[in-house]
């Protein structure tokens, strides 16, 4: 059970059902817009877009060879 601010009211919480068409729709439309907004280099880890190739970590003192 949930509180809800609005009502001022105790509540069991509901999802509303997820259709397939809305889903591929939506991953129709959006998909394309998200993955072209992105730069296609970033970190798996953190997400970070400040990649260097391995060979300037080593040249920088970064990495060890």
């Amino acid at each position: 059970m949930k509180f809800c601010t609005n009502c001022k009211r105790t509540v069991r919480p509901t999802k509303k059902p997820w259709s397939w068409l809305e889903f591929f729709v939506f991953l129709g439309i959006f998909y394309p817009i998200y993955r072209i907004s992105l730069p296609t280099d970033r970190c798996v880890i953190c997400g970070g877009k400040t990649l260097i190739s391995r060979k300037k970590a080593v040249s920088e003192g970064l990495l060890e060879a």
